[in-house]
């Protein structure tokens, strides 16, 4: 369900602090997750064309209308039907690019649609990825807190 776009390996950057998320009102999602969720918009709608058209010309050459759709159709016969997305999205930067995360359900299982805008508000990367697993309950550490032993 990944569809990456090969590209040159990436070159070692100097160390930068992690990527944090942008920080948007609730009310008013930011430009990139308006553009990921009209994407989606119309993915769900079968509008391959139109979605195809917000794609980097290299990733319009790798994944035109025709194999979107396909790609759409497989995912969905391998997910199941798509159900609705999450009222929430992350948006992040990587290198130079908007990345935007969207958990999407389907009817076998969630994933996450991410969708990587460059600078000129085009789509260089969607990928279909599974979500974050979730983290398990920390048991309680056995000290202070605990029952001591009473003797008989």
């Amino acid at each position: 369900w990944v569809y990456r776009l090969e590209a040159a390996p990436l070159r070692p950057r100097a160390a930068k602090p992690a990527a944090k998320p942008a920080a948007t009102p609730a009310s008013r999602p930011s430009p990139a997750e308006t553009a990921a969720r009209d994407l989606l918009a119309d993915l769900i709608a079968g509008r391959f064309t139109k979605a195809a058209m917000t794609f980097s010309p290299d990733v319009l050459k790798a994944l035109p209308a025709d194999k979107l759709k396909a790609l759409w159709q497989t995912l969905q016969t391998q997910a199941g039907a798509y159900q609705s997305v999450d009222k929430s999205a992350t948006v992040k930067t990587i290198q130079a690019n908007l990345v935007v995360d969207l958990l999407c359900t389907f009817e076998k299982t969630p994933l996450i649609l991410r969708i990587s805008f460059n600078n000129k508000k085009q789509v260089v990367g969607l990928f279909f990825l599974p979500p974050p697993k979730p983290k398990p309950a920390t048991p309680k550490a056995t000290g202070a807190d605990s029952p001591k032993p009473t003797s008989n």
